[in-house]
């Protein structure tokens, strides 16, 4: 017979009749749906003498359990003990040299943290499942959030770091006539989006702004309060000193034989960027 789990919880799904038994008796696999509160010493099958022990847990176990028949063993393979990772974030992401950069995370499991290059401001190794740190990099740095859990698998999440140099890229901003959060429009000859430049940082200040390349529509562009006409193969100051985080306006013109179906649905400019440290009030 059988003995259903035990819980602090009254209402118990029982567990459902064996599926499979090998020659002799020697193994029973049986599946269970168990809500509550597990507790240590569980159940046992007087057919085998099996005892099966699980960590104490309050969310539903869901899985199968294989029992060995003469051995007090047990194993299992629990889909609800995987690892998980809640929420792992880093801001801002793109960074002057030198800025913190404040990382916070939430696990379900035993976390580690591996920082490329090595910081300071957290250290490789174990972590709380919930946490936070600050650090300052100097250059490009990766932070891998390593999660495990008893019986489950692991999980893996990363954060990438951009720290600006002069001599780097510009920052391609796109806004997509096909995502509604950028609050597209198309009339009056002319198409428009909003980009929202997020997790910069305040010293990341705009240098220069220009077209695509590649691109060859002529933008009205808007932002912080600000506005230029951007053209190809031409740069604008205009605004210049501006931090680049916060919301771009870009519109262009449909020309000869398009329609609001038919014009390229991806809005884009170019902005070079200066660290410039915020002035002390």
């Amino acid at each position: 017979m059988v003995q259903p789990w035990r819980s602090h919880e009254p209402d118990l799904s029982p567990i459902v009749p064996a599926i499979t038994t090998s020659p002799g008796g020697a193994a029973i696999t049986r599946f269970f749906n168990v809500v509550g509160s597990i507790e240590s010493n569980s159940w046992r099958d007087s057919s085998t003498h099996g005892i099966g022990v699980l960590p104490p847990r309050r969310t539903p176990y869901l899985g199968t359990c294989t029992i060995i028949a003469g051995f007090a063993a047990v194993v299992c393979v629990l889909s609800a003990c995987n690892a998980q990772v809640k929420a792992f974030s880093a801001v801002p992401r793109h960074i002057c040299v030198g800025e913190p950069v404040h990382l916070q995370w939430n696990v379900v499991g035993s976390a580690s943290v591996t920082v490329t290059p090595p910081n300071t401001g957290l250290p490789d190794g174990p972590v709380e499942s919930e946490g936070q740190a600050t650090i300052a990099p100097a250059g490009r740095t990766v932070v891998v959030l390593h999660v495990t859990h008893t019986l489950g698998n692991p999980t893996t999440s990363t954060q990438e770091i951009e720290v600006k140099t002069p001599t780097e890229k510009p920052e391609t901003l796109t806004a997509s006539m096909g995502d509604a959060q950028a609050q597209p429009g198309c009339s009056g000859g002319k198409i428009w989006a909003t980009v929202r430049a997020e997790h910069f940082a305040a010293d990341l200040k705009v240098a220069t702004v220009t077209a695509h390349s590649g691109d060859g529509r002529i933008y009205d562009v808007k932002h912080a309060g600000r506005r230029a006409t951007v053209a190809p193969a031409t740069l604008t100051t205009v605004f210049a000193g501006t931090p680049i985080a916060g919301d771009w306006i870009l519109s262009t013109p449909l020309i000869d034989g398009q329609t609001c179906a038919t014009i390229p649905h991806n809005l884009v400019i170019d902005v070079t960027t200066q660290c410039v440290p915020e002035q002390d009030e």
